[in-house]
């Protein structure tokens, strides 16, 4: 399957914000939500090998590419809206989403019986308040100072403060240089606005863990 083949095609959602999205394939229809951070075009390879016995759909979410911008009010329900409106528009009732992609498609799930069959990988979730948005004001200030590079670098801090957490900030950006690719740096720098309200959302979404639960959990671990 090549460039040729793929489709670029768009719906009106619910509050009127342009969604695009890629298609090729040919089969059932699949829906592919992508992770926080990515482009629909980041899941091509995905999408080909799915591609030989389905017709897939792979969503270019809110803030990327020629879809809509986020917007101030963001939230988790607009996203369902979203991705409603392309299975209306698609006929697809198999569903698969990675990391705020899984999430987003579980939250789509719940609220439409007309999906019949999802999956998950990696689906971000926040397990009695574990994701941590302390990091929030920090990134904001450096995104809003032009300073995209530092705003990742302590994003990714934040995200992971038992590994990278504990590196200097000079550490990362070398090891950065080293190991990304300048496109995909460039690219996650880029979107880094978008995830701050996706995992806005995702905390707002906690799951509680019931007392007991805690305490078997302090046992086994």
């Amino acid at each position: 399957m090549t460039a040729e083949n793929v489709q670029q095609q768009f719906v009106i959602s619910l509050d009127g914000t342009k969604i695009t999205y890629r298609t090729e394939g040919s089969g059932p229809a699949r829906l592919v939500i992508p992770r926080a951070l990515s482009l629909a075009s980041n899941f091509e390879r995905f999408s080909q090998e799915l591609g030989v016995h389905h017709t897939v759909h792979t969503v270019e979410r809110r803030g990327r590419g020629e879809s809509g911008a986020q917007g101030d009010d963001y939230n988790i329900e607009k996203k369902c809206q979203d991705i409603l409106a392309i299975c209306v528009a698609t006929g697809a009732k198999f569903v698969f989403g990675h990391s705020y992609g899984g999430f987003i498609v579980l939250e789509t799930a719940k609220r439409d019986p007309s999906i019949q069959k999802i999956a998950l990988y990696e689906p971000g979730m926040s397990i009695d308040g574990s994701i941590d948005l302390t990091w929030r004001e920090i990134v904001e200030k450096q995104i809003s100072e032009n300073r995209k590079l530092e705003a990742f670098v302590s994003f990714i801090k934040a995200s992971n403060p038992e590994t990278t957490g504990k590196a200097p900030s000079w550490l990362l950006k070398f090891i950065l240089w080293l190991t990304m690719k300048t496109d995909d740096l460039k690219q996650y720098q880029q979107l880094l606005p978008t995830t701050i309200p996706e995992h806005a959302e995702l905390r707002a979404s906690t799951i509680p863990i019931p007392p007991t639960a805690k305490s078997w959990l302090k046992f086994y671990c």
